[in-house]
């Protein structure tokens, strides 16, 4: 009867430590998926941050072409209305008559020259303005990769420890087991 009882008793064990080997591979099955969808949600938000990023940086590269560009033209306007004027400083002081249309004509050129410096002005005035933003955008899109980073790592961390904690007890259960197994026989 002793014997028979310690039969059923090691059967049920038995049935025991199944039940909760198939439960631990469950969990760890389970874990392992949670992380590597963590891993493959990472990399896709890293990569999208990256395009953006890219993108960005095009963006500013594209005004500040556009801006130099500017300041080419308003440099290259305002030499042109300079050597204008010595041009007529030369002719008032030489011949002491210059037509008065001409005088006229040269500064209805300088008022149009003038008006384009301004619109260059404020066109280098706006490409600024929209670096400055790009450059606020950068910022703010690496601030929350990062953040997004920190959690991530925090969620695989959390996921890390309690793998080791279920693998720990698994190998616990089966060492107890087995020093009854031992004790039994």
């Amino acid at each position: 009867h002793r014997i028979k009882g310690a039969v059923d008793s090691l059967a049920r064990e038995r049935s025991s430590r199944a039940v909760l080997e198939l439960d631990t591979a469950h969990t760890f099955a389970h874990l392992s998926a949670q992380i590597a969808g963590l891993q493959t949600a990472f990399t896709t938000l890293a990569d999208g941050v990256i395009d953006e990023l890219d993108a960005q940086r095009e963006e500013h590269a594209r005004w500040r072409r556009e801006s130099d560009r500017w300041v080419g033209k308003m440099a290259h306007l305002e030499s042109e209305i300079w050597k204008r004027c010595d041009v007529v400083d030369d002719a008032l002081d030489e011949k002491n008559a210059v037509s008065r249309a001409t005088f006229d004509k040269l500064r209805d050129e300088m008022g149009h020259a003038e008006r384009a410096v301004t619109e260059a002005r404020m066109a280098l005035i706006d490409a600024e303005r929209r670096e400055a933003e790009t450059a606020h955008a950068m910022a703010s899109l690496r601030a929350k990769a990062e953040g997004a980073d920190l959690r991530l790592q925090d969620q695989i961390d959390a996921l890390d420890a309690r793998l080791a904690a279920t693998t720990a007890a698994a190998k616990e259960e089966k060492e107890k087991e087995k020093e009854k197994e031992k004790n039994a026989s």
